[in-house]
């Protein structure tokens, strides 16, 4: 019995139907599609909690109204399909930098929706607190209480993440650990816009490290191979997952690719914008310096220009070194204000942080990790590189400036499969600068492939996309879009930590070192370098000085305590807690004055609000030791 005889309906309506019904497949294919990459959402209107992130349900209407879809005479309109197909296809040939200019953004708008707008963390935390303190006009944060406190190592038990204590003698302050550069930018943008502004500059930078990778493409070889470049960088786990977090992995790729973009220009004016890019980048991340040199030496060798050589090779390479120095020097004069040597960072010596012994076994998790989340096809992208040939990038005058970009990418590698070993692909954001490169040569071999026509074309086609899509159901898979969840907690905490504690008060903590002294007001005493033998005996001599104690832990952190801390008394109390926030699983303990065990905890149930408002930093309060 066909579709008629089944339903016996006018013909007008039949259409209708259809109609209506293959609209509600596509929509809701499309939202099952949007869960499944960003995780749907939650919100609350009044007291209704509206909640839609199962994406198999909304398959289910999918799949019903397709149903009837064909129940009612549809087709799938097979021809009309390949044509559209085909359409796009020239239409995104014909406008490949609107795309792209698209999917810029589409990257920065992504980024700031789920951005985690919060200095939460240590990285975090290090980098917006410094931003605040270029804004104040001095580096060093005072401690004086410091020099009269008797434990082990006590500068350093009072100095959260992303801090160090100074090296000048009797100054008793704590100085930034991380590079300048993005603070400066992030101290930029909350000068001119405020607190949210702010949390905006990486995202920004995201869309512009996309941009910057189509304008490599579009320079080295076309602007399809730049296009596929900007959709894969776009579309990658590590660039989404690095975007949300106010932390040097995008904008230092970001810069660097504005200096790859520039050094392929052919005046001097281009060369000086890649020296300053490339001095940037080296502001924000110093320990890749040495990612100038391949460029600023092909400056002075490049083949594809004519004229005298001091003109056409020499000034450019000057320019370019310049705008670097720049860079470098500013460095290197912060080191010397800080640190007391031009060459000493706030992570100590360089040497002391590489070994050759790390670099194969660094590599082999790498490769794994990448491969991972980004499938193994755009692998492709550094064969690219590593052989420059003619058929893969055939409009490139003199393509030694390929072979320089290769050696980039294997300083780049190679710096960081000899630094310290990481246990978690997140750690792929250090090798994010080589991004652009690595997926514009993929572009090269993936647009060589399509030229042959026919079925390749499609099968070239169908793997960039999939490719894009597979990363970021991948980047969702690994609860990338959930960081604006997860660190919403850090400023609520602080409130509460501001409210049930008096303001000469010290938290005992570690992870939180940071941020509770940022959004709760409170100087922090970090746990993890205390001496076991002295946590009862920095109690009372805090007490006797009218410091109370209190601790502000998770858990785990909890079990940390009192394993390390075994054989004293305090320890005792953080099975007695006075106040539990049971939406982070975070309790409140105080140290000086435990709590009676027949006294229960107070209890917030309380639900976090959906996302972090930017909420402004609190004035932290000094110690005052009676």
């Amino acid at each position: 019995m066909n579709a008629p005889e089944m339903f016996p309906l006018r013909e007008t309506t039949r259409r209708n139907l259809r109609a209506g019904l293959l609209t509600i497949a596509v929509a809701t294919l499309l939202w099952a599609t949007w869960i499944s990459l960003a995780g749907g959402f939650i919100t609350t209107v009044g007291s209704l909690r509206i909640r839609s992130n199962n994406p198999q349900r909304v398959l289910v209407l999918t799949a019903v109204a397709l149903a009837g879809y064909f129940l009612l005479g549809g087709r799938i309109p097979l021809a009309r399909l390949a044509a559209a197909a085909r359409r796009s296809a020239k239409a995104i040939a014909s406008h490949p930098g609107a795309i792209a200019v698209l999917i810029a953004i589409a990257t920065t708008v992504v980024a700031m929706i789920d951005s985690t707008r919060m200095a939460g963390g240590a990285d975090a935390y290090g980098y917006v607190s410094q931003a605040d303190l270029w804004l104040q006009g001095s580096l060093e944060v005072r401690q004086p209480w410091v020099a009269e406190v008797p434990w082990p190592d006590a500068q350093w038990t009072f100095t959260p993440l992303g801090y160090r204590p100074s090296d000048r003698e009797d100054e008793w302050s704590i100085v930034p650990t991380y590079s300048p550069g993005l603070p400066i930018l992030l101290a930029v943008a909350k000068r001119l816009g405020g607190q949210c502004v702010m949390y905006g500059v990486v995202p920004l930078l995201a869309g512009l490290a996309v941009l910057a990778t189509y304008g490599i493409g579009r320079r080295l070889n076309s602007s399809v191979t730049g296009l596929i470049a900007a959709w894969l960088v776009a579309t990658s786990p590590v660039t989404l997952s690095s975007s949300l977090e106010p932390l040097t992995d995008v904008p230092v790729m970001s810069t660097w690719a504005l200096a790859f973009y520039f050094v392929l220009g052919r005046s001097t004016v281009s060369a000086a914008a890649a020296g300053l890019s490339a001095g940037l980048s080296i502001l924000i991340r110093p320990n890749l310096v040495l990612l100038a040199v391949p460029l600023g030496l092909w400056l002075l060798c490049r083949r594809d220009v004519t004229g005298p050589f001091v003109r056409t090779r020499v000034f450019p390479a000057a320019a370019f070194a310049v705008g670097a120095a720049l860079g470098v020097g500013a460095v290197a004069a912060i080191n010397q204000h800080l640190y007391g040597s031009p060459v000493t960072s706030g992570y100590g010596r360089l040497e002391d942080q590489v070994a050759l012994a790390r670099m194969l076994p660094n590599l082999r998790r790498y490769v794994s990790w990448f491969v991972e989340t980004h499938t193994v096809v755009p692998l492709l992208g550094f064969v690219a590189l590593a052989a420059p040939s003619r058929r893969i990038w055939p409009r490139i005058a003199d393509r030694t400036v390929v072979a320089a970009f290769g050696v980039v990418v294997f300083l780049l590698w190679g710096f960081y499969a000899a630094y310290l070993e990481f246990d978690s692909w997140g750690y792929l954001r250090f090798l994010l600068p080589s991004w652009p490169l690595v997926m514009n040569g993929f572009g090269a071999i993936a647009e060589r492939i399509g030229t042959i026509g026919g079925v390749a074309r499609w099968i070239a086609g169908v793997t960039i996309v999939a490719v894009g899509v597979s990363n970021t159901v991948e980047a969702s898979r690994r609860d990338v879009f959930e960081q604006r969840q997860a660190a919403r907690h850090e400023a609520p905490i602080g409130r509460l930590v501001m409210t049930h504690t008096p303001p000469n008060s010290v938290l005992l903590t570690s992870e939180r070192s940071g941020s509770m002294r940022y959004y709760g007001g409170r100087i922090t005493l970090r746990y993890d370098l205390l001496d076991p033998e002295w946590l009862d005996r920095a109690v009372s001599w805090l007490g006797t000085r009218g410091v109370r104690v209190y601790a502000v832990l998770d858990r785990r952190q909890a079990d940390e305590v009192k394993a390390r801390f075994s054989s004293q008394r305090a320890a005792a109390t953080l099975d007695r807690p006075f106040l539990i926030y049971e939406p982070a699983g975070t309790a409140l303990f105080d140290l000086s004055q435990p709590r009676d065990p027949a006294l229960p905890a107070a209890v917030i149930t309380e639900p976090f609000p959906d996302a972090p408002h930017c909420d402004p930093p609190v004035p932290l309060l000094p110690l005052v030791l009676k």
